[in-house]
């Protein structure tokens, strides 16, 4: 994967962020794909969205202003700029930035549609950052999907398969030490821990603890893959520590679909 492919993913994966809530996702991509590239103006706009999102104005109006620095005509960056002023009530410097957008491109409906609001009612309520309108250029609209780690990404449903295999092993080893536990009279007070002490069952055991570790691995490629949410480790970790090993991945792996 190249470097602007690199920037290019995290941009969309940002958009997407943006569009569903989720600023500080947002904001955590966009800081890697800056850190990519930092003179991409694409980058630093969406990072100002961000920023804006989740109320930082100081901050965000510097990065719309480096981006400015790099790319002064943007209109999709001049209008965005604009309605972050606006947000935060500047709006004699929004109007300034949203004048410059219509000379750059006078058809540009968000700019003029703001320019009506800044001009007119001012009992309009205050629009929020755009990411959406007219923000998606070439091969954005087409992502992939959400795989980061280029062989999950060329055969997603085989690693999906990788993870149901751990989880199917894991129950089934689980199973097998019940059944052997209770034709041994052994009472159900004590199987969790002969079980996971890992003094008897011999290779039942063994195959289980290989699932288990087996299933810290996949979680934790996964969560970097999509950049999940790593407090999923706790429960990847912490099922298996009292005897619900088995049970970690398939909740793991139902949360992700």
């Amino acid at each position: 994967m190249t470097l602007d492919t690199q920037v290019l993913e995290f941009q969309n994966y940002a958009r997407q962020s943006l569009q569903s809530g989720q600023a500080m996702q947002a904001l955590n991509l966009l800081t890697q794909a800056k850190e990519l590239d930092k003179g991409s103006p694409t980058t630093l706009m969406l990072l100002g969205i961000a920023m804006s999102r989740m109320n930082q104005p100081v901050s965000a109006s510097e990065t719309f202003e480096q981006a400015l620095a790099i790319s002064p005509d943007d209109p999709k960056l001049l209008y965005n700029y604009a309605v972050h002023l606006y947000s935060f009530a500047h709006r004699a410097e929004a109007l300034v930035k949203v004048k410059h957008a219509l000379e750059v491109s006078p058809d540009h409906r968000g700019s003029l549609e703001l320019l009506r609001v800044l001009e007119g009612d001012s009992a309009r309520p205050i629009p929020q950052p755009a990411t959406v309108v007219n923000l998606p250029r070439a091969g954005y609209e087409q992502a992939a999907g959400l795989h980061t780690i280029l062989f999950i990404r060329k055969a997603p449903a085989v690693w999906s398969a990788v993870g149901w295999t751990l989880s199917v092993a894991a129950f089934t080893c689980f199973v097998l030490a019940i059944i052997k536990f209770i034709s041994a009279a052994g009472s159900s007070a004590d199987f969790l821990t002969t079980f996971t002490s890992g003094a008897t069952y011999g290779w039942i055991q063994g195959l289980y603890m290989l699932s288990l570790i087996g299933t810290v691995i996949f979680g934790v490629i996964d969560l970097i893959d999509r950049r999940g949410m790593f407090a999923w480790l706790i429960v990847l970790v912490l099922l298996p520590l009292i005897g619900l090993g088995w049970l970690a991945l398939p909740l793991y792996m139902t949360s992700r679909q």
